[in-house]
């Protein structure tokens, strides 16, 4: 079945599932079973964890990256620095427009890396989104269509490297980070999608479909009058320090900066392992914590980390049986054909959005789309610049789209809602910004090809 029209079953079974059931891990192993006995037959357990440990082994950074992240923002905590935050909210977000500006003008500011956006911001946001009774599936909603979009627009990220890397494969005799950079003003569904979360943080977009259900719903409800339980936010009551907070945040950037600069490059990991050590210290010296507390706050952020990570890792493994079933390849070879170089970018454009909806990944999109779709613009005489940004789209469209991406799971359970329900509240919006970009594609192609 590999490189089949059969290769579609596993990926469509996993989007109805998910769907269907709201449970994108039932969902993501139940495609990895069929999809393993489809390509083995009864022998499929030996290659079914094989999957896996290739998807473990191949995104061992970002575990790591993972585990760092949530160590450091269990001693940030501890610091009383999400306290603090959290008082500062009370005082100064006295709406729920301010609450949600104040998710966007955060995923913007943390875009530098979106494991922050996805992972600090939800929590931080939940005092606020309780007090004013909004629903929390609106803060992974606007965090998902801001911080990744303009992280790929960065030129200083690690989509620069990753993007590059695969430029070369599709186009050689080319400078790679130059041509990425030249695509950066036709990355046009980031832009659309940026300004989305804008306009939709600001009110100026309305809620449709499921989130004006669910929006609608929570104004009729009471508001909650319980007391908040607290316990998230770590620290001892009355010990609020929202220096913990930014002093970490810079003491990371700092740290960025410097290894840019020493090494050329930015070193995320390297990065946060130094935030963790300076919050440590400071949390110390400021006496928020002792020495013989520090081994438990490092297991509790290893353990509020799991519950994400689990996704994570049959994501990953679901990835890598979609890899093995040909189903990338057979969707370009169905879709691909000859065609007018004006229509490239486009075609492109859509086909990318496709396979990252599929599949809920930027990289299976991109892996295959770029060294793929590069030689046929070169080939129709397309804009390369055009392409690029239009092959990135189309891999950004379904990342930000699929209740299967990484990028829709980590904000969603970090502010404790399925993924499946982000996915659905934002799909008419995603298909309205999704034509709205192949338009724009379209007309660019005709006026640069």
């Amino acid at each position: 079945m590999a490189g089949t029209a059969l290769s579609i079953i596993p990926v469509a079974l996993a989007l109805i599932l998910a769907f269907v059931t709201r449970d994108a891990v039932l969902a993501m192993i139940s495609a990895i079973i069929v999809g393993a006995v489809m390509l083995n037959g009864v022998s499929f357990l030996a290659p079914m964890v094989g999957y896996f440990i290739d998807g473990i082994s191949g995104n061992i950074e970002i575990i790591l990256g993972l585990l760092l992240v949530g160590i450091w923002i269990e001693l940030m905590k501890a610091g009383g620095g999400y306290r603090g935050f959290a008082v500062w909210c009370k005082k100064n977000v006295n709406s729920p427009k301010k609450a949600l500006r104040n998710t966007f003008y955060l995923s913007l500011a943390t875009s530098f890396h979106i494991y922050l956006s996805n992972l600090l911001i939800p929590p931080m946001m939940k005092p606020a989104t309780r007090e004013h009774n909004i629903p929390a599936v609106k803060v992974p909603m606007i965090i998902s269509s801001t911080s990744s979009p303009l992280s790929t627009m960065l030129p200083f990220t690690i989509f620069i490297l990753f993007f590059s890397s695969l430029i070369v494969s599709g186009a050689e005799g080319y400078d790679p980070m130059r041509l990425y950079i030249q695509s950066i003003p036709f990355m046009f569904y980031c832009m659309v999608s940026i300004l989305f979360g804008l306009l939709y943080s600001h009110g100026f977009i309305p809620d449709i479909g499921l989130i004006k259900k669910i929006s609608k719903a929570q104004a009729e409800m009471p508001k909650a009058e319980d007391a908040l339980d607290e316990s998230f936010l770590g620290g001892k009551p009355g010990q609020d320090d929202i220096l913990a907070l930014i002093l970490p945040v810079i003491a990371l950037l700092a740290t960025l900066v410097f290894t840019y600069v020493t090494t050329g490059m930015f070193d995320f990991t390297t990065s946060v392992m130094a935030a963790i050590i300076f919050t440590a210290a400071y949390d110390l010296i400021r006496k928020r914590i002792k020495g013989s507390e520090i081994s438990g706050i490092l297991v509790e952020g290893f353990l509020s980390i799991t519950p994400i990570m689990l996704i994570l890792f049959v994501a990953f493994g679901f990835g890598r049986m979609v890899t093995a079933t040909g189903f990338n390849g057979w969707v370009v070879g169905v879709l691909g054909g000859s065609l007018n170089p004006a229509f490239v970018p486009v075609a492109l454009f859509l086909v990318g959005s496709l396979i990252a909806y599929a599949t809920g990944s930027l990289t299976a999109s991109a892996v295959i789309i770029l060294p793929m779709g590069l030689p046929l613009a070169i080939a129709t005489g397309a804009p390369l610049a055009l392409t690029i940004g239009a092959c990135v789209s189309g891999a950004q469209f379904g990342d930000l789209s699929s209740p299967l991406s990484d990028n829709m799971i980590m904000p969603s359970a970090s502010a404790g809602v399925s993924p499946v329900d982000t996915a659905k509240c934002l799909l008419p919006y995603r298909l309205i910004t999704l034509a709205i970009t192949a338009v724009i594609s379209l007309i660019a192609g005709f006026i640069m090809a």
